[in-house]
């Protein structure tokens, strides 16, 4: 996320998202949020937000991402905190209660090469937490990762988020610490004598290499040590060995960073492949012996397709594994003996193929090609693919759908927040009354939440906010109703939803606003004279304030089968890598569900996309 773009964003919170041009006096002050008690525009009756006890830190509360008002049937809306480390700062502690599935999520800055370390406390292990990159990539940890802590090495300078939920409601303490920037104060493994031997050795590969030994095989889990001269190897595992540290202490080196020595024939060292740059496939034909294991390691980079093809004689099966982040693409108790899917990360991939009880001989075959020149939109409020973009152009649900071969990985946001990660199934077609496509993701998507996949830019490159609109900006959002023959003050305007962004990159603030009188919240086919439904976009043209409309629905009389369209805000996204944000808006009505998106141009004018709507 670009830092101009967060200030913006926290501009805008603080000046009522005030556009230039207007008369300041007439915007309600600032409220001041203390950094030891909740938001108000966070807080829940009887379920407080988190508060924030930081240890030489500065925290500045965040407010939640957008979502439905809580109903009894919904979770309360999750409630997002920034923390942002004063320069000498190295931990923080948070202690919130949540409501049984309620969210709070943690954003925060690092650094690449940065230790974070990250534990969660909750009575009875009630609470759990994720830990992702706002990038899209591949979540560290996951919520399905039953461990209450982690700690490794951040490998980019991004923002991060920690989202901590339950199933029940409980209170709880999340601590965070970030090493500073530097080369940390590692020991160094040395041994002046001469190596055993009779013993397989690891050593540097020159006079200047550094060679970071860590607490487990893969470089999410901490560095406890610097090889020096050499150690003994006791084991391997996916492209990593453990060496003996010390008295009674190990550690593991990836194998790609050392050199052996000595007898090492009971180190399966892994064969390394080179995959044609072209995408034709890489082929070996081999005999293995029950308890065998044949592994392969080879390099590849984040948005490649790879295609990995295994016929045998007998049972024969293998799993694949990143070598940097030990995240398992396939496992052995996936009987499936051909896997494709989009590899979310650059790295070192590992596959073993693994006999069953009996000798059998197999061929196998690895393939990696482009990645896929399609980006691709689910939306889970319709259960749909929207559509996606392609070669400059938007593309149909029927062409996106079309590209999709399973094994994707999608990235899952919200409003202007990445949420997670998840896997896509193949594509499911749907008939009936709405016909349409769809993929299952796994884990499933929240059910206002937009999936993309094959997008190679930021999707979510801000947060988006909910603001408090002055004075100034509901006159004009009623003077533009009152065009349209309804007679409302600013006073009466029913503002749903209203959230501050840069939509088109011009430095100007923008709001997108859902304003909505329905009778009986719209929750039934009748309406009452009077009644309207706009969702829009307020910005500044030449120094005035504009409303542009996506949708509008005004009811001049009363109907009882009118079967009015409620809206929300569903993300605020770039989409199509072009540096503006589209609009994405949910609908509901009775018996029916929608999804559209917009793109909104900087001298106003905007244009439906991607759209899919059922009725019944």
């Amino acid at each position: 996320m670009k830092k101009s773009l967060l200030l913006l964003i926290i501009a805008l919170l603080l000046s009522g998202c005030q556009l230039l041009g207007r008369d300041e006096t007439t915007a309600p002050a600032a409220t001041q949020v203390s950094q030891d008690s909740p938001s108000p525009t966070t807080a829940q009756p009887d379920e407080p937000a988190p508060t924030l006890k930081a240890t030489a830190t500065d925290v500045t509360p965040v407010p939640p991402s957008a979502t439905p008002v809580p109903t009894e049937t919904q979770p309360p809306a999750p409630v997002v905190q920034r923390i942002q480390f004063a320069p000498a700062a190295i931990s923080s502690t948070q202690e919130g209660a949540l409501a049984a599935g309620q969210e709070h999520h943690y954003v925060f800055n690092a650094s690449a090469g940065q230790t974070a370390r990250v534990e969660l406390i909750s009575t009875g292990t009630a609470a759990n937490f994720s830990l992702a990159a706002m990038d899209a990539s591949a979540p560290y940890k996951s919520l399905e990762d039953p461990a209450r802590s982690w700690q490794g090495t951040l490998p980019g300078t991004q923002e991060y988020t920690i989202i901590v939920t339950a199933p029940r409601s409980t209170s709880y303490t999340l601590n965070l610490s970030i090493d500073p920037l530097g080369e940390p104060a590692l020991p160094v493994i040395v041994d002046p004598g001469s190596p055993p031997a009779d013993r397989c050795i690891v050593a540097h590969p020159g006079s200047t290499a550094v060679v970071t030994v860590y607490l487990g095989p893969s470089t999410a889990f901490v560095p406890i040590a610097h090889l020096g001269n050499w150690a003994v190897v006791l084991s391997a595992e996916n492209g990593w060995h453990q060496i003996q540290t010390g008295p009674g202490e190990t550690g593991w080196v990836r194998e790609t960073d050392v050199v052996f020595a000595g007898p090492c024939d009971h180190v399966d060292q892994p064969i390394r492949i080179d995959l044609p740059a072209n995408g034709s496939p890489w082929r070996i034909g081999r005999s293995i012996l029950p308890g065998q294991a044949h592994r392969y390691v080879f390099e590849a980079e984040a948005g490649k397709r790879l295609l990995v093809d295994l016929n045998s004689t007998g049972l024969v099966n293998f799993a694949l594994l990143g070598v940097d982040d030990g995240q398992p693409l396939k496992r052995v108790v996936n009987e499936d003996r051909t896997w494709e899917g989009i590899l979310p990360r650059t790295q070192e991939y590992i596959l073993t193929v693994v006999p069953g009880d009996a000798a059998a001989k197999y061929e196998l075959l690895v393939a990696l090609q482009p990645a896929p020149p399609l980006a691709v939109i689910y939306d889970a409020h319709t259960d749909t693919i929207l559509g996606g973009f392609k070669d400059a152009l938007w593309v149909d649900s029927e062409t996106a759908a079309s590209a999709l071969l399973g094994g994707e990985f999608y990235g899952l946001f919200q409003l202007g927040q990445l949420l997670g990660q998840g896997t896509g199934s193949g594509v499911l077609e749907i008939g009936g009354i709405c016909p349409g496509y769809r993929v299952q993701l796994m884990p499933p998507a929240e059910p206002s939440a937009l999936a993309v996949t094959g997008a190679t830019w930021a999707v979510a490159p801000q947060l988006v906010a909910p603001v408090e609109m002055s004075q100034l900006e509901r006159q004009a959002v009623a003077d533009f109703l009152a065009g349209q023959g309804l007679a409302i003050t600013a006073g009466e305007l029913a503002v749903q939803e209203a959230y501050g962004a840069e939509l088109d990159g011009d430095g100007l603030g923008e709001i997108v606003v859902v304003a909505a009188r329905l009778k009986d919240d719209g929750r039934f086919p009748a309406v009452d004279a009077g009644d309207y439904v706009l969702a829009a976009i307020l910005m500044e043209i030449g120094g005035q304030l504009h409303v542009e409309p996506l949708v509008l629905d005004v009811y001049s009389q009363a109907d009882d089968l009118a079967y009015p369209w409620r809206y929300t805000v569903s993300g605020v996204l770039e989409l199509n890598g072009d540096g503006n944000l589209e609009v994405v808006l949910a609908g509901d009505r009775w018996e029916g569900k929608s999804a559209t998106v917009f793109s909104v141009g900087a001298a106003g004018g905007s244009v439906p996309l991607l759209e899919s709507r059922c009725a019944e």
